[in-house]
């Protein structure tokens, strides 16, 4: 169950793929994110053709009042991005 004061993520759940930037027909990885948590998080596990893998998990961080993600990949990349509404927008 969700708590009270938590946002709900509105982002959909599924598997999707991504494609060449220089050729719009071809798949190079596949994604899939999935809700957790009483629908309060989001795990993405995402893997590329050519190895690359990586997985992250995002939050809504009630001390801060933002959302948050942490990325890491097989490669040794960290990425961390926080984020809130305005005006409807992710900021």
């Amino acid at each position: 169950m969700r708590q009270s004061g938590v946002p709900p993520v509105r982002l959909l759940a599924g598997d999707w793929d991504a494609y060449d930037v220089a050729d719009s027909t071809k798949a190079v990885g596949r994604g899939q994110v999935t809700k957790m948590l009483g629908g309060c998080a989001l795990r993405e596990s995402y893997r590329q053709n050519d190895g690359l893998e990586g997985e992250s998990y995002s939050l809504w961080d009630a001390s801060r009042g933002m959302w948050h993600q942490s990325w890491v990949t097989n490669r040794g990349g960290l990425l961390l991005l926080d984020g809130h509404l305005e005006r409807g927008r992710m900021c």
